[in-house]
C-alpha cells in the first residue's frame, strides 16, 4: 500500500511536466497475474461463487473454448484456485453469473460465437462445485453477450442476449419450473452486428430497459421496456456516429440522479459517454472521453480513486492497453487519462469489483494475445472511512459507503459521539423506504453496516440516511447489475 505522500508525489510530478497522459495509474495500481493459460482470455467477471463471502473470479478463453472459475482462498495476500467449469465450451465470448434458479448459489450463463447459443451452468453445489450445462438457445448465430435481468413483472430472473449474426437483441422469459423453461422473445430483428446489451430502467417508470451497441451500423439504441403483457418495446437511437460500437454500460456519471449511458467503439477508438438531460422522449448530450484509444472493446465506471465521483476505464485491443480516465469534474467534465497496462496484447474486458474487501475498486482485466487474466489492485488510501473511523468521534457523521457503485452488497461507515438511538434507512430515488440497517440504541463510537440489495432492486441510484439525536445526514449510494 503506498502512502498518500507517494502519491502526492507522483501526481505532483505530473502536474509539473504537464503530462496529460500521466503515470499516476501504474503507481495507484498494483498488478497480479492471476492465470496466463486461458487460451484465448476474453471475458472476466467477479461474483462470490462458492458462497463463503469473498469474491472469486469467472473468465472464459475463446480460442481455448473454456470456462474457468478461481477460487479466492480467502488469505492476505489473496490465493486463487483455479477449477475448469467446462472445456468444450465452443467459440465462448462472454461469461455472467446469476442466482438463475433461485435456489440460493451462483450459476454460470455463457454466450457463444463460433457456437451459436447461449447457455447456463447450473451451479450443483457440493465441496467442490459440479457444474450442469442447460442450454437456452442454439440458434442464436454470433451470440456475443449475455446478462441477467428482471423483464417482465414477476421476480423470476430473465435473460438478455445480443446476437452479432442474427442482428438481434434477445430476452429469455423465465417460466420457472423444474428444469427451468424459457421462453424467446425477439426485441430488434434490425440491430445489425449486435455486439452489446444490458438492463436499466432509463425513464423510471418501473419497467427495466433495454440499451444496446451495434459494431457495424456504429449505434447506440434504447428499447424502452412498455411493462403491458405482452410487453412492447419503443425503440430510441441515442447515436449512430460511434465508430463499431462495441461495448455499452450505463451508470449516473455526472450523479445527478439520471441514468447515462458509456460506450466503447472499437473503430478507430471512442470511449464517449451520454448525459441524460431529461424529457419525453430523453435528450441526450454526447462527451467524448477519449478519441484515440485504437480498437476500444470494453468499458466500465467506478469510484476509483474515492474522490466521490465517477471514473471510467477501459480496454483496447489495437493499442494493447488498459486505460483509466480520471474525473475532474467541471461542465463538461474534464479527464485525465491515466495508463494502467501497456503491452497487454489483446486487451479486452474490464470489471470493475472490490476483490480484497479493502473499500476500493479493484480492476480485473484479461487479454487475449497474452492468455492471460489480470488482477489490478487498487490501492488508494481510504482517507473518509476506514482511517477515520479508527479515531473516537468528536461528531455524528455518516460517510460514503464502499464500493460504491456495488453489487450486490456495501458497506457503510457511521460515528457517534455520545449515547444515541440510531436509524439506518435505505430509500428509493421516489422516497420510499427500501431497508432499515440500524434501528437501535448505540454507545459512542464508530461501526459498519453492510447492505445487500435484494434481488427486486434494479440498478439506480438509492439514498441512505443516518439519524442520531438532532443529527441526520444523507449520502447516495449506486447499484449495478
Amino acid at each position: 500500500m503506498k502512502s498518500n505522500k507517494n502519491f502526492a508525489i507522483l501526481l505532483l510530478i505530473a502536474i509539473v511536466l504537464s503530462i496529460r497522459h500521466s503515470v499516476m495509474a501504474q503507481g495507484l495500481f498494483i498488478q497480479h497475474t492471476v492465470d496466463d493459460s486461458l487460451i484465448g482470455a476474453c471475458s472476466v467477471c467477479s461474483y462470490d461463487l462458492d458462497g463463503d463471502g469473498d469474491f472469486d473470479i469467472l473468465a472464459a478463453g475463446n480460442s481455448g473454448n473454456q470456462i474457468a472459475w478461481w477460487k479466492n482462498n480467502g488469505n492476505v495476500p489473496i490465493s486463487f484456485s483455479k477449477y475448469t467449469i467446462d472445456s468444450n465450451a465452443s467459440g465462448i465470448i462472454f461469461v455472467d453469473a446469476a442466482d438463475v434458479d433461485n435456489d440460493g448459489d451462483m450459476d454460470v450463463l455463457g454466450a457463444s460465437w463460433q457456437g451459436n447459443e447461449v447457455a447456463i451452468w447450473k451451479n450443483e453445489a457440493g465441496g467442490l462445485i459440479s457444474w450442469k450445462k442447460i442450454i437456452v438457445d442454439d440458434s442464436i448465430t454470433q451470440a456475443h453477450e449475455i446478462h441477467t435481468a428482471y423483464i417482465d413483472a414477476d421476480s423470476l430472473l430473465d435473460i438478455i442476449a445480443a446476437s452479432g449474426g442474427n442482428n438481434q437483441i434477445v430476452w429469455y422469459r423465465n417460466g420457472g419450473g423444474n428444469p427451468i423453461t424459457w421462453e424467446k422473445n425477439i426485441v430488434d430483428n434490425q440491430f445489425n452486428g449486435a455486439r452489446s446489451v444490458v438492463s436499466f430502467d432509463i425513464n423510471k417508470d418501473g419497467h427495466n430497459d433495454l440499451i444496446g451497441a451495434a459494431l457495424p451500423i456504429n449505434q447506440v439504441s434504447i428499447w424502452f421496456n412498455s411493462g403491458n403483457n405482452p410487453i412492447q418495446w419503443s425503440k430510441q437511437i441515442v447515436d449512430n456516429t460511434i465508430g463499431g460500437a462495441h461495448w455499452v454500460n450505463v451508470i449516473d456519471l455526472d450523479i445527478d440522479n439520471d441514468a447515462d449511458i458509456i460506450a466503447a467503439g472499437a473503430i478507430p477508438g471512442v470511449i464517449a459517454w451520454w448525459r441524460n438531460d431529461g424529457g419525453n422522449p430523453i435528450h441526450w448530450t454526447k462527451q467524448i472521453i477519449s478519441s484515440g484509444f485504437s480498437g476500444a472493446l470494453s468499458v466500465a465506471a467506478a469510484d476509483l480513486d474515492l474522490d466521490n465521483d465517477i471514473d471510467v476505464c477501459g480496454a483496447a485491443v489495437n493499442a494493447n492497453r488498459v486505460t483509466f480516465w480520471k474525473n475532474e469534474g467541471n461542465t463538461p467534465i474534464l479527464w485525465t487519462q491515466n495508463m494502467i497496462l501497456s503491452n497487454y496484447m489483446g486487451s479486452w474486458p474490464v470489471f470493475g469489483i472490490d476483490l480484497d474487501d479493502d473499500g476500493d475498486i479493484d480492476i480485473l482485466t484479461a487479454a487475449s494475445s497474452l492468455n492471460k487474466v489480470t488482477w489490478l489492485e487498487n490501492t488508494t488510501i481510504i482517507s473518509n472511512t476506514k482511517e477515520e473511523i479508527q479515531n473516537v468521534p468528536d461528531k455524528s457523521s455518516i460517510f460514503q459507503n464502499y464500493p460504491n457503485p456495488f453489487n450486490p452488497s456495501t458497506t457503510i461507515c457511521y460515528a457517534i459521539p455520545e449515547v444515541s438511538f440510531a436509524k439506518i434507512k435505505v430509500y428509493d430515488i421516489l422516497g420510499n423506504e427500501i431497508s432499515t440497517l440500524v434501528d437501535e440504541e448505540k454507545e459512542a463510537g464508530t461501526y459498519e453496516v453492510e447492505f445487500s440489495a435484494s434481488n427486486e432492486l434494479t440498478s439506480g441510484v438509492y439514498f441512505y440516511r443516518l439519524q442520531a439525536g438532532s443529527f441526520s445526514q444523507s449520502k447516495k449510494l449506486v447499484l449495478i447489475r
